[in-house]
C-alpha cells in the first residue's frame, strides 16, 4: 500500500550551468528543469562565490515564482570556531530567508564543534528560523555537525524543533559501510527530515557514477529501503510531504574517465531517470 505522504520532486541546480554543463547560465537551467515537469529547484548561494556569472538568487527567486515552481535555497559558512560559523550564518541566512523559499538548507557548523559549541550553534540558527517561519533544514553531510549518525541522534536529543535534510550517502562514507544498524536512529528523525537528497554512494564514495549499473546493485537496494522507511515513519507521525531530490552532482562527484577527465556519464539525463525510477521505488 503506498504511502500517504507526497513526494515533492526537486530538481538541483548544482552542476547545471557553466563550463561541461548542458546550460550556459542557471536562468537556463530552471526554465528546461520547468518544462521537465519538476515540482521544484534547489539553489545554493555558494555558486555566487564560485562563479558569480551563472546566475544570482534574486532572479532565479523571481523566475521560479513566474515558472510555479517551488524554491529551495541552499547556505554554507566557513570558519575554524563558533564566533566564525555564526558571522558567516549571519551574513548568508537573511539573504535566503528574503526569498521566501519553501525551506533553507544548511551546510552550515562544523562537524568538530564541542556538543557546547553544536548546541550555540543551533540555537542561533533556530532563532532565525522563529523570526522567520522559515524551516532550517541542517543536512548530514561531511565537515556538518551531523556528519554522522551518532551525532546526529545525540542532535536531535538535545533539540526537539531541529529540521534535518538527510543524504544518508555522507553517513555511508564516514562509516565505510551499508549502516544496517542506525534504524532507530532514522525512525527517530524521520518526522524532522523535510528533505531526502536521494543519491546511491557506496562505502568509499558519496556518490556512483550509474545507478543503473549492476556493480552497484547492493548499495541501491540500502539506500532505497532507508529512505522508503523514513518516508513511511514520517507518513506515519503525521508528515503529509517531503521533497526529495536525486541529486547527483558533477565532477569530482561524478566519476570522470582517466587523462581526459570526461564525465563517464549524462549528468542531466542521469538525475530525470532516477527522478522516474523513484517515482516507483519509492511509492
Amino acid at each position: 500500500m503506498g504511502s500517504p505522504l507526497a513526494l515533492r520532486w526537486f530538481k538541483t541546480l548544482w552542476g547545471t550551468a557553466g563550463a561541461g554543463a548542458p546550460h550556459r547560465t542557471f536562468e537556463a537551467a530552471v526554465a528546461a528543469a520547468a518544462d521537465e515537469g519538476w515540482d521544484g529547484v534547489t539553489y545554493a548561494t555558494i555558486g555566487e562565490m564560485i562563479e558569480p556569472d551563472l546566475g544570482r538568487l534574486e532572479p532565479l527567486t523571481e523566475q521560479c515564482a513566474a515558472l510555479g515552481l517551488e524554491l529551495v535555497v541552499g547556505v554554507h559558512t566557513f570558519g575554524r570556531t563558533l564566533d566564525d560559523h555564526r558571522r558567516f550564518a549571519d551574513h548568508v541566512v537573511p539573504r535566503a530567508i528574503a526569498a521566501q523559499p519553501r525551506h533553507i538548507v544548511h551546510h552550515t557548523g562544523l562537524d568538530s564543534f564541542s556538543p557546547t559549541d553544536r548546541a550555540a550553534f543551533f540555537h542561533h540558527i533556530a532563532d532565525y528560523e522563529q523570526a522567520s517561519g522559515i524551516p532550517m533544514c541542517h543536512e548530514t553531510h561531511r565537515q556538518r555537525p551531523l556528519f554522522t549518525p551518532w551525532a546526529t541522534r545525540e542532535a536531535l536529543a538535545e533539540h526537539p524543533d531541529l529540521h534535518m535534510v538527510l543524504d544518508l550517502s555522507h553517513w555511508v562514507v564516514v562509516a565505510e559501510r551499508l549502516l544496517d544498524d542506525i534504524d532507530g536512529i532514522l525512525h527517530t528523525a524521520a518526522p524532522r527530515v523535510l528533505h531526502i537528497d536521494a543519491r546511491v554512494g557506496q562505502e568509499e564514495a558519496p556518490q556512483i557514477a550509474d545507478p543503473t549499473d549492476p556493480r552497484w546493485t547492493t548499495q541501491r537496494a540500502w539506500f532505497e529501503a532507508k529512505w522508503k522507511m523514513v518516508i513511511a515513519a514520517a507518513a506515519a507521525a503525521g508528515r503529509t510531504e517531503m521533497v526529495v531530490v536525486p541529486e547527483y552532482g558533477p565532477p569530482p562527484y561524478l566519476p570522470t574517465a582517466p587523462h581526459t577527465g570526461q564525465p563517464v556519464v549524462d549528468l542531466w539525463s542521469t538525475v530525470l531517470r532516477e527522478r522516474e525510477h523513484l517515482k516507483v521505488a519509492l511509492a
